[in-house]
């Protein structure tokens, strides 16, 4: 980092732990709102605190639990007890047909 604070291109990439063409197509983008600074012609400059606001502006919420499902199309427990049921009933039936031994 410069003196006045200012990271490169390189240093602003590994800051980021992306690849320097990464950043430089989100910046022609304009990707997710991240801020840089133009000195002149195309040579560009990055803060820390901008880089830090974009890293967090890209923070998720862990959900509180994980489970299978959605909260919105979990099925009930007993939907889920049949459906296990059916289908050992299924491989039952087909390891009979293949054994050829009724069950």
């Amino acid at each position: 980092m410069s003196e006045n604070g200012l990271m490169t291109v390189s240093e602003a990439a590994n800051y980021l732990g992306i690849a320097v063409g990464t950043l430089r197509v989100w910046c022609h983008e304009h990707r997710g709102g991240l801020q840089y600074v133009k000195l002149g012609g195309s040579s560009i400059r990055f803060r820390k605190e901008d880089l830090d606001t974009f890293i967090n502006a890209g923070v998720q919420a862990a959900p509180e639990t994980e489970t299978e499902y959605g909260e919105a199309d979990a099925p009930e427990a007993e939907e889920v007890a049949n459906e296990e049921d059916g289908l050992a009933e299924a491989a039952l039936a087909a390891e009979a047909d293949a054994t050829g031994v009724p069950d």
